[in-house]
């Protein structure tokens, strides 16, 4: 399998649950737009943090 899927394979999962729990935490609030925003925002974020931890494991080998 090629790296450039494993990222995908990493990132796609964490930037889904980012804007679950998003959206689950808008609903909570009353504003489900913040909520997704905020989801997309910490998914992005998470994912980033995913895949340059990854790339610094390979890198390190």
């Amino acid at each position: 399998m090629n790296n450039k899927h494993k990222y995908y394979l990493i990132s796609g999962p964490i930037i889904a649950l980012g804007l679950m729990l998003g959206t689950a935490i808008g609903a909570s609030i009353g504003n489900i737009k913040i909520g997704v925003a905020l989801g997309l925002i910490f998914g992005v974020i998470f994912s980033a943090l995913a895949i340059l931890l990854t790339v610094y494991k390979q890198k390190k080998k």
